[in-house]
C-alpha cells in the first residue's frame, strides 16, 4: 500500500463523520483478484470519493482472500477506485440506494514500466542471536544456485567434506536438523540427502555451538538446524540438479524437488541419486619383542561402493491461519558393497619371511531406511508463540552378508593348513518412536518462556550368524555367533526464559533426561540394565553495543552417549590374528563449554572458548590371552580438553567478488 493512499485511509476517518448525514448506511462488498492467476490480491487501496467533486469519503484495505467491506451513509453517486502497486486501477461510479456488491474485481498488469528500481537489502548474512548464530541464505549471494551439502561451507567454523562428514571447529559430530527435526543420517546418505535441497528453498541456517535446552543433550559439537522457505508460490515449481566428482573413482549423482501448492494444501516431493566409492590403502608393521622375536607386515586394500536413492513425500494442509497439520514420509535406499584384501607378511628378524597369509573380506548390505512423521502447529498470537506437537517412527532394516576367507601358506605359495572361511549373516533392525510437545510464548515487555518434553524408545535387533567352511559342506560356528538385542529409553522435560531489555538480553534453561537402556546378548547369555537421571543446565548472555558490536557469553552441559555397536560383546573376527569386541560397561561422556564471541558491523565474527569432556569413550588395543592377537575394544580412556580461537572475516575484493 502507497504512502499517498494510506495517509487517505487515514485521513477518511476523521472526515467521514463531519462529511456524512445522519442516515442509516450501506454496505458495499467486493474481492479483489490478480487477473493473470486469479489469486487473491492482499493489501489493495478501496478508496471511495464523491463522484461529484471527488471529496474523500471512506476507504480500506482488502485482507487476505482479497475481500473488502465498506460502509457508506446516504444515497450519493459514489466514485469507488481499486489501487495496487505494479497493476492498472479500477475506477467504477455507483449510486447507492442500498447494500451492494461489487463481485469479483480483476486488476490487470500496469503496462506502464519503471525505468529502474533499486533494491537495498537490510538483512545481514550473518546475524548473532542469543544462543545461536544465523546464517541468512535467503537475502544473500547464495539464495540461487547451489544445493545444501555445499551451503554448509559458508557458516563460519563449518566444513564439508567428500565423504559426508560435516567439521565443526576441526570436530566430527555435528547434529542436523530441517525445521526443528532431526535427520538420522550420517556419512554418504546424508550428503547425498542435503545435495537434493536448493539454495532456492532455504530461509536461514541457525547453528548453535551451546545447543539451548531445547534441543537434546546429545552430542558435543553442535547443532545445526535448517529452516526452509513456506511461502510457496500456487501451482508447480521446482528444481533438477546433478554432479561429477573425481577422485580415484568417479562419483555421480542428481535430484529433483517439486512443489505443488493448491488451495489449503502443499504437496513436496524430493527425490535424489548418488553413486560413490571410497578407497583406502592401509600399510602397518607390527612388532613382537621376546626370546624369537618376529614382525607381521600388513598390506590392506579397502574400497565401498554405494548406490544411495533417497526420496521424501510431503502434505501440508492448512486447517485455518493459525493450525497447520502435516504428514512426511522419507525412504532412504542403499546399495552398499565391500571389498577387504589383507596380504601378511610374517618373518623373523632379519626379515626372513616364515610364512604369510591372505586374507579377502567380501561385504554387501541394502540399507532401507524409512520414517513418516506426523505434525500439528498452533500459532497462539501474532507475537510469534506458538504450540507445536509431532509424532515420529523410524525403521531401519539393514541385512548384511559377509564372506571371509584366509589361506595360510609357506614363502614358496603352498599351503600351511585348510583355508579358514566363514559365511556372515547379520540382519540389523532399528526401530525408533519419538513423541514431542513444544511450547513457546512471547510476552509483552520482550519476556520469552519456552518448555517441552520429548520422549524416545529405541529397540534394535542385531544378528550375526558365522558359517564356516566351503559350500555346500558348511556349519554354524556358536563361538562367533551373536545375537545382540539393546533398547533404549529416553524421558526428556526442559524449561527456559529469556528476557531482554535495553541492550542487554539473558537467557537460562534446564534441561532433565531420564535413560533407561539395557542389552541382551543372547548369545552368550550376557546381559546389563541400567537407568540413570541427568540434569543439563544453559546460560546465555549477550551485550549490544551500538548497531556495530555484540558480545555473547554462553554456557551448556551436554553428554555423548556410546553407541549401541560399542556396548555389544560380541567378537568380530577381521583376521585370524585380529578381532574386535564391545563393552558394556562403558559408561556416557560429559562435555561442560563455555563460549564467548564478538560480532563486528554485522559480518566479523571472532570466537574464543573451552570444553572439557569427561570419561571420553576411545577405541583401545590390546593383546589376548594367547599373546599373538590384537583385540580391538573400546573404554572410557580419559577426559578433553579442547581450547579454541577462531573468527571469519568475509574480505570485499571488488563489487562483484
Amino acid at each position: 500500500m502507497s504512502s499517498e493512499n494510506a495517509f487517505i485511509i487515514l485521513m477518511m476517518l476523521l472526515s467521514n463523520f463531519a462529511y456524512c448525514q445522519q442516515q442509516d448506511g450501506f454496505k458495499l462488498t467486493g474481492i479483489v483478484l490478480f487477473d493473470e492467476d486469479h489469486t487473491a490480491v492482499y493489501g489493495a487501496d478501496v478508496v471511495v470519493r464523491s463522484a461529484k467533486d471527488s471529496t474523500l469519503i471512506t476507504g480500506v484495505v482488502t485482507d487476505k482472500n482479497g475481500r473488502f467491506e465498506i460502509s457508506v451513509q446516504g444515497q450519493y453517486n459514489y466514485l469507488i477506485s481499486v489501487y495496487f502497486m505494479g497493476m492498472e486501477p479500477y475506477k467504477v461510479t455507483k449510486t447507492m440506494d442500498g447494500d451492494f456488491d461489487l463481485g469479483t474485481i480483476s486488476l490487470a498488469r500496469s503496462s506502464v514500466e519503471l525505468s529502474e528500481v533499486k533494491l537495498k537489502a537490510t538483512i545481514p548474512t550473518i546475524e548473532r542471536k542469543i544462543d545461536k548464530v544465523v546464517v541468512n541464505v535467503a537475502t544473500s549471494i547464495y539464495s540461487t544456485g547451489e544445493n545444501l551439502y555445499n551451503l554448509m561451507n559458508i557458516i563460519p567454523e563449518v566444513k564439508t567434506d567428500g565423504l559426508g562428514n560435516i567439521n565443526f571447529r576441526g570436530q566430527q559430530g555435528v547434529i542436523l536438523y530441517v525445521d526443528r527435526r532431526r535427520i538420522w543420517l550420517s556419512g554418504q546418505q546424508l550428503m547425498s540427502y542435503l545435495r537434493a535441497i536448493p539454495s532456492e528453498s532455504i530461509k536461514n541456517m541457525e547453528v548453535s555451538s551451546v545447543p539451548g535446552a531445547q534441543y537434546d543433550a546429545t552430542g558435543t559439537v553442535a547443532i545445526i538446524n535448517i529452516v526452509t522457505k513456506r511461502e510457496y508460490r500456487y501451482g508447480i515449481s521446482g528444481n533438477v540438479n546433478s554432479y561429477y566428482e573425481q577422485h580415484r573413482y568417479p562419483g555421480v549423482g542428481g535430484g529433483t524437488l517439486l512443489n505443488y501448492r493448491t488451495g489449503k494444501f502443499n504437496f513436496q516431493l524430493n527425490y535424489s541419486y548418488s553413486l560413490f566409492n571410497f578407497y583406502n590403502d592401509i600399510v602397518q608393521e607390527q612388532t613382537y619383542e621376546g626370546a624369537e622375536p618376529f614382525v607381521f607386515n600388513q598390506d590392506d586394500t579397502y574400497r565401498e561402493t554405494y548406490n544411495n536413492h533417497s526420496s521424501e513425500f510431503a502434505v501440508d494442509y492448512a486447517i485455518s491461519e493459525k493450525h497447520k497439520v502435516g504428514v512426511r514420509y522419507r525412504l532412504n535406499y542403499v546399495d552398499w558393497d565391500m571389498n577387504y584384501h589383507s596380504n601378511t607378511e610374517v618373518y623373523s628378524v632379519p626379515s626372513n619371511v616364515d610364512s604369510l597369509f591372505v586374507t579377502k573380506n567380501t561385504e554387501s548390505e541394502l540399507l532401507n531406511n524409512q520414517s513418516l512423521t506426523a505434525y500439528y502447529d498452533i500459532a497462539l498470537d501474532t507475537m510469534g508463540s506458538r504450540l507445536s506437537s509431532s509424532y515420529e517412527v523410524l525403521f531401519y532394516n539393514n541385512p548384511s552378508n559377509a564372506f571371509y576367507k584366509s589361506d595360510f601358506l609357506y614363502p614358496d605359495g603352498s599351503p600351511i593348513r585348510e583355508v579358514d572361511s566363514s559365511f556372515i549373516d547379520n540382519p540389523i533392525k532399528v526401530n525408533i518412536q519419538i513423541g514431542k510437545l513444544d511450547f513457546e510464548k512471547s510476552f509483552k515487555k520482550k519476556w520469552k518462556l519456552q518448555a517441552g518434553s520429548k520422549l524416545s524408545f529405541i529397540d534394535t535387533d542385531n544378528s550375526n550368524l558365522f558359517y564356516t567352511g566351503m559350500q555346500p559342506n558348511i556349519n554354524v560356528d556358536s563361538q562367533r555367533s551373536n545375537q545382540f538385542l539393546y533398547n533404549e529409553d529416553i524421558y526428556a522435560f526442559y524449561g527456559s526464559v529469556q528476557k531482554e531489555w535495553d541492550a542487554w538480553s539473558i537467557s537460562g534453561g534446564l534441561r532433565m533426561e531420564r535413560t533407561v537402556y539395557s542389552g541382551n546378548s543372547i548369545t552368550s547369555n550376557t546381559s546389563f540394565n541400567k537407568n540413570r537421571l541427568d540434569f543439563f543446565p544453559t546460560l546465555f548472555f549477550q551485550r549490544q553495543f551500538g548497531e556495530n558490536h555484540s558480545l555473547n557469553l554462553s554456557y551448556g552441559r551436554r553428554i555423548l552417549r556410546p553407541a549401541y555397536e560399542y556396548l555389544n560383546p560380541f567378537i568380530d573376527y577381521e583376521t585370524p590374528y585380529s578381532y574386535s569386541t564391545g563393552n558394556p560397561d562403558l559408561q556416557p561422556a560429559f562435555a561442560n563449554s563455555i563460549e564467548l564471541s564478538y560480532l563486528y558491523k554485522k559480518k566479523y565474527y571472532f570466537n574464543m572458548g573451552y570444553k572439557n569432556t569427561a570419561s571420553l569413550v576411545g577405541e583401545m588395543l590390546e593383546k589376548d590371552s594367547d599373546g599373538l592377537t590384537v583385540v580391538s575394544t573400546y573404554s572410557n580412556l580419559s577426559d578433553e580438553h579442547y581450547y579454541f580461537l577462531s573468527s571469519s572475516i568475509p574480505i570485499k575484493v571488488t563489487d562483484w567478488y
